[in-house]
């Protein structure tokens, strides 16, 4: 299933706390202090004095973008990744829940699996990321979940299961704690798709901020990229899934 897309993940592999749009490490992962909720939600919860600033931009190209704000009185950052790529709704569905091809372009994942079905919409997988110098690798363990809506849109929401499904923890990683994560995938005019992906986690352990941060946003745009350039040619274009409607029947 979906193990979307924190992917934008975004660094879930790093120890410190932040909110992120990634994409979903379940495969379908990706990328929210004490109370969170991912994008524009977080608003409706938090008082006046604690609402996110403006989005700024970290970087963008003709078809992708990644922006950042900073949420007041707090070491948190959200960020808001969003790409316009050549793919059919079920060529990314299945793309992003190949857990055989998720360290090719998940950046800094290493390995995944899927360790139940729940139905063929919804599973609960296991993702490991790879730490860099001094610091212990992650890992997560999400329940993923996707539904087409009317307008043909997709989603895909993640919910952490770290401790319904604690036998399955490794003892040589650190868990990643995951707050909120949503993934929207959208129809566009000339075969084009819109991926848009929120995320927030507790990664756990210690890093400075500053450098989480910009490690963050580095390994979320990586992981744009490589979507990007490997999405539009993949084998799963050729496939369909039988519950996802690529045009509205009349």
């Amino acid at each position: 299933m979906l193990k979307l897309f924190c992917h934008l993940y975004l660094l879930l592999n790093l120890s410190c706390r932040f909110i992120c749009l990634g994409f979903l490490a379940s495969p379908l992962l990706f990328f929210v202090p004490t109370v969170t909720l991912a994008d524009d939600n977080i608003e409706k919860i938090l008082p006046v004095n604690l609402q996110p600033l403006n989005w700024q931009l970290s970087k963008t190209s003709d078809t992708l973008s990644i922006e950042f704000r900073n949420i007041p009185h707090s070491d948190v950052i959200e960020i808001r990744a969003k790409a316009l790529i050549e793919s059919t709704l079920s060529g990314a569905l299945l793309f992003l829940q190949d857990t055989k091809s998720i360290s090719k372009w998940l950046h800094n994942s290493s390995k995944s699996k899927i360790i139940k079905n729940i139905s063929a919409t919804e599973n609960i997988s296991v993702t490991t990321f790879d730490a860099f110098w001094l610091f212990k690798n992650r890992e997560m363990i999400i329940r993923s979940r996707y539904w087409q809506n009317d307008d043909l849109s997709v989603e895909v929401t993640i919910n952490d299961e770290s401790k319904n499904y604690s036998q399955y923890k490794s003892k040589e990683t650190i868990q990643i704690n995951i707050i909120s994560a949503h993934w929207t995938i959208k129809k566009r005019s000339n075969g084009m798709i819109e991926i848009e992906h929120t995320v927030s986690a507790e990664p756990n352990g210690f890093i400075p901020n500053w450098l989480a941060i910009r490690i963050a946003l580095k390994s979320m745009w990586k992981t744009l990229v490589n979507i990007e350039n490997q999405l539009p040619s993949s084998g799963h274009q050729k496939q369909q899934l039988p519950n996802i409607l690529e045009h509205i029947n009349h």
